[in-house]
């Protein structure tokens, strides 16, 4: 800690957030940002549940990655674990993208919803029950 200290204090030598220790008592604790939100400290979570409520996948990851770049992987990860591909996802508009839609529709899931639309990315769904308000 005295380290980090002196290269910025007296070197001023700009130091990375995953060098910074935040909390005294729990060293690994990260910054999350969460848009205009006030900043927090502590970890984030990427959780998966299937249709029943049920958690199909916690992960805790280091740092703060955007949504959007967690949900192939996310994708992939209930493939290998379960050996099948859902037929439905419905996230966070954080995971919205045109590339994660495009993606998910490569994999053959039939409806992709997003709960926040971004730019010109639209829900894809096969039935009216699908279809956000």
């Amino acid at each position: 800690m005295h380290d980090i200290t002196w290269r910025k204090q007296i070197n001023g030598e700009t130091v990375s957030n995953d060098e910074k220790i935040f909390s005294i008592y729990e060293q690994h604790t990260d910054i999350i940002v969460k848009g205009q939100r006030e900043v927090q400290f502590g970890h984030k979570i990427n959780l998966t549940s299937g249709k029943s409520s049920l958690i199909l996948s916690c992960e805790v990851l280091k740092g703060n990655p955007s949504d959007s770049t967690l949900y192939q992987s996310t994708i992939n990860k209930i493939e290998r674990d379960y050996q099948i591909v859902p037929r439905d996802s419905v996230t966070d508009g954080g995971y919205a993208s045109k590339d994660n839609a495009e993606y998910a529709q490569g994999k053959g899931i039939v409806n992709i919803v997003f709960n926040k639309i971004v730019g010109s990315l639209k829900n894809v769904v096969s039935s009216k029950i699908w279809r956000p308000v």
